[in-house]
């Protein structure tokens, strides 16, 4: 192949790129995204005329490009290698034509073109580097195993308050007593037992020394962390609605505060989701009932859903604590029936339970307290994520019933299926959706959309 046409096969790349690059880069902002991807767009298209006119400047433009690259790569992936590569790696192998004796007999006549190149396009990534680690020595960074995490906490707080330590579900904890040097050391220091027969799969919250966790059947236990003593106990005393192991399962709790009560009865409460499709409030002190709550402290999450047997629809995860609202999907048995329970998500105000409102499928919008909801839609079984400051919810969708055949399957069921779907905490209106799985007829779900700085 002649030296011409790899000039203009080189050409032709760059043009590719940088279109790539700023059309769904300039999309990519009006979602609210990075601007890097529209700028190197841009840039791209600029080295590509300068290249085709033969001029000297482009290898120290796409110098520069590289550099900010780099510095961006390392920042958005927190100097994990793995994260870092698909950002950088195409950029540096692309820039290795500017050292080679082609693009010299295709560029610019002045003799020291190559040296240019060569110091523009080398320096770029050791500045890049020294760059970033000075941006990583800022306080308010820390150094893990992997990486860089950027610290998202305040005050290092020892506190759990939601299944995912925070609203967002990073799962992310300051501590750092505990270490890779020390770990091994541990010895244990209490042990309690919850005295209830079937599996423990809850995920306990710490809030203010005391732990809450739930065993099976939504056996709500209060526990000093310090000393493992019981402080007290909520029995609902329910009976499995199913044969299946997993419906007598209790994810963990909800635990919600209220600036505008500090003191007096459930001013602090947890919350759970039961078995039997309610929802519970107790006093995070007591574990008495919150009278004030739905009735008596309990809430009928069947409302609303028909004629359904009541191993058809329960619920295994906790309320997301959205702002002054308790927010739950359901676990609609999906196996192999048709007209199974709406797998709607409701709202509800956190201190007195009233209903706030419904993400019904076949309905947007509409629904109301006490109507019906449409059967049979993808469900929200797991856990959802809730971000404060755009007043998002996440929520993780199932699959409509039934399983392993999608003869049946309405266009909604299909359109919501397997997805991550950003719902108005406000209002119950869906803002946008991912869907990671079309037409899935395999049960594939989505297990629990963690954090929304992941988004």
């Amino acid at each position: 192949m002649s030296r011409k046409i790899l000039h203009w096969v080189f050409v032709g790349l760059l043009v590719l790129i940088g279109i790539l690059l700023l059309i769904p880069g300039g999309f990519l902002i009006y979602l609210g995204g990075s601007p890097y991807y529209l700028i190197a767009g841009i840039v791209t298209l600029i080295i590509a005329f300068g290249v085709i006119r033969r001029k000297s400047w482009p290898p120290k433009l796409y110098g520069s490009l590289l550099f900010v690259t780099l510095v961006w790569g390392l920042w958005e992936s927190d100097g994990a290698l793995l994260s870092l590569l698909p950002r950088v790696a195409a950029w540096m192998v692309l820039g290795l034509w500017f050292l080679t004796p082609w693009y010299r007999s295709n560029a610019s006549p002045s003799k020291d073109v190559h040296a240019s190149a060569s110091r523009w396009l080398v320096g770029a990534p050791v500045a890049a580097v020294l760059v970033t680690l000075a941006l990583l020595a800022i306080p308010g960074y820390q150094q893990n195993g992997t990486g860089t995490v950027r610290e998202t906490r305040a005050g290092g707080t020892s506190d759990w308050r939601h299944y995912g330590n925070d609203a967002g579900g990073t799962r992310f904890a300051s501590l750092d007593q505990i270490e890779a040097d020390n770990v091994g050391e541990l010895e244990e220091v209490w042990r309690y037992r919850t005295g209830v027969e079937d599996d423990f799969k809850a995920t306990p919250l710490n809030v203010d020394g005391v732990l809450y966790i739930c065993a099976a059947l939504n056996v709500v236990v209060a526990i000093d962390k310090t000393t493992g003593e019981e402080l007290w106990r909520f029995d609902p005393k329910l009976s499995a609605p199913a044969k299946h192991q997993y419906a007598k399962t209790c994810r963990g709790v909800a635990y919600h505060e209220t600036a505008e009560r500090t003191d007096g009865q459930c001013a602090k409460r947890i919350v759970t989701a039961t078995a039997n499709a309610s929802m519970i409030a107790m006093d995070a002190k007591t574990g008495e009932l919150c009278e004030e709550f739905g009735s008596s402290g309990i809430v009928d999450l069947r409302t609303g859903l028909g004629e359904h047997y009541a191993d058809e629809y329960y619920l295994t995860s906790p309320p997301l604590v959205a702002g002054d609202k308790l927010v739950v999907g359901g676990l609609v048995n999906d196996s192999q029936d048709l007209g199974l329970p709406s797998g709607v998500v409701r709202a509800f105000d956190a201190i007195t339970g009233d209903f706030a409102w419904a993400w019904d499928l076949g309905r947007p919008g509409e629904p109301g307290e006490g109507e019906s909801y449409t059967a049979g839609t993808p469900n929200v079984w797991s856990i959802m994520s809730y971000d404060p400051e755009l007043n998002l919810i996440y929520a993780p969708t199932g699959n409509a019933g039934p399983d392993y055949f999608g003869g049946a399957r309405r266009e909604i069921d299909d359109e919501w299926s397997s997805a991550v779907v950003a719902i108005d905490a406000a209002t119950g209106q869906q803002r946008w959706k991912y869907q990671t799985v079309h037409h899935d007829i395999w049960d594939y779900d989505l297990p629990y959309r963690v954090s929304h700085h992941a988004l």
